[in-house]
């Protein structure tokens, strides 16, 4: 009880862990996020369970027993946050939560996400897993496979140019993004290769 671990995983019968769940959190990929905002994210979750799931979008739960409030399970395709010193794998499973952003507008959860890893999507892409680092002056989204470059945003025209030659982010017809395209949807917090999931 202490470790919050059911006995059952001991001798292999996941079964019995799916049917005692209580609980049970969405797993999502790519394409639930496609079109959906934060304020969406924030509002529905809640509302989301297995009768209702098919209208959301949701194809699986992970079944736990005890509550995660305000979580969800992203699934991570990519190998962009594949690095020597951090690893997040590719083809793993993201535990994220958004509680404590729900008070905030769109800048004020990137800052709130400063420094720590996170979900985050550009525009009508789809949603990457990142290291927010959120100044006064920039937005850099980091992934830690040194194949995958910075992405970089002025926060305003005013602090254009303090990076000097680096490149920052623009649409096709070269014109700059700033930091208030990116949307934040989850701090990400814990991660794992498999998960036991009820359909």
């Amino acid at each position: 009880m202490l470790l919050d671990f059911a006995p059952y995983e001991f001798i292999g019968d996941t079964s019995k862990i799916i049917s005692d769940a209580v609980y049970s959190v969405p797993v999502f990929d790519n394409e639930f996020f496609f079109s959906k905002d934060f304020v969406f994210l924030s509002n529905q979750l809640a509302k989301i369970d297995s009768v209702t799931a098919k209208e959301y979008g949701v194809k699986d739960f992970r079944c736990c027993s005890s509550p995660l409030k305000d979580c969800f399970v992203f699934f991570n395709c990519y190998e962009d946050m594949v690095g020597t010193r951090n690893t997040i794998p590719a083809n793993s499973y993201v535990y994220c939560s958004f509680e404590s952003l729900k008070v905030f507008d769109r800048l004020e959860r990137l800052a709130a996400a400063n420094d720590k890893d996170a979900l985050v999507k550009l525009g009508e892409c789809a949603p990457i897993l990142r290291q927010v680092i959120f100044d006064s002056n920039h937005l850099i989204l980091r992934a830690w496979n040194d194949k995958v470059s910075d992405m970089i945003f002025p926060i305003s025209k005013g602090s254009i140019g303090v990076y000097g030659s680096r490149d920052y982010v623009s649409m096709a017809n070269g014109e700059l993004l700033y930091a208030e395209a990116v949307e934040i949807y989850g701090i990400a917090y814990e991660y794992v290769k498999k998960i036991d999931v009820a359909s």
